[in-house]
């Protein structure tokens, strides 16, 4: 049944062959650029044969990405996959009424799923740009020489350290694993990224692009 065909291509097609197949490679960091969207600090992250990418929201699995980088509907995506890696998971007949309103419903709940998760991306993707905006103005206010007479330096080194941990650690837990996690931390540290949003916002970073 044409219901099964998209968890057989992520079962037997992995994600490595088809990065692989348009050029995507990784850095130390295990990040790369984006094969998407045009950027210059990779933020595109693979985990469990899923990818996600930080700076354009998109996430999926091979036949999503094979979908947006040639530019066809889902099913001519894993009809493309069933081809190439000779799946012969596509049966040579036109498909049945029922198998087409099978597609079309599965088409529609990947619609709402991608609706309902819509704006979590986005809260994701606009608190990894913010901390890593105040992860490079906390370095560099670290960095700064200390003048002869400044007798705060060390309390102001003090809090500048206390809160470069603090965002390393929101870094850190911005890329964990499983969508429950992350809702969880969603949960317990959504304000303090609205804190930082606001900082970045009065400095008049808003427009800056740290992912790209």
């Amino acid at each position: 049944m044409m219901m099964d065909i998209f968890p057989s291509i992520r079962e037997r097609v992995p994600l490595a062959s088809v990065l692989a197949m348009y050029g995507v490679r990784f850095n130390a960091a295990g990040f790369a650029l984006c094969p998407i969207h045009g950027e210059k600090t990779a933020s595109f992250r693979v985990h469990n044969d899923r990818w996600h990418c930080f700076g354009c929201n998109q996430s999926g699995d091979a036949v999503k990405l094979v979908s947006l980088m040639d530019k066809l509907s889902p099913l001519e995506a894993a009809r493309k996959l069933d081809h190439l890696f000779s799946l012969e998971l596509f049966p040579d007949r036109p498909l049945t009424p029922e198998e087409r309103r099978q597609t079309a419903e599965a088409a529609r709940q990947r619609e709402a799923d991608r609706a309902a998760a819509g704006r979590f991306r986005e809260w994701l993707s606009a608190a990894w740009k913010t901390a890593i905006w105040y992860q490079r103005a906390l370095r560099a206010e670290r960095d700064k020489p200390v003048l002869p007479g400044d007798f705060h330096a060390a309390e102001r080194a003090a809090i500048v350290s206390a809160e470069l941990s603090k965002t390393e650690y929101l870094l850190d837990q911005l890329l964990t694993d499983g969508a429950k996690k992350q809702i969880a931390f969603y949960t317990g540290w959504k304000e303090e990224v609205a804190r930082l949003e606001s900082s970045r916002v009065g400095q008049g970073a808003a427009g800056t692009d740290a992912a790209g």
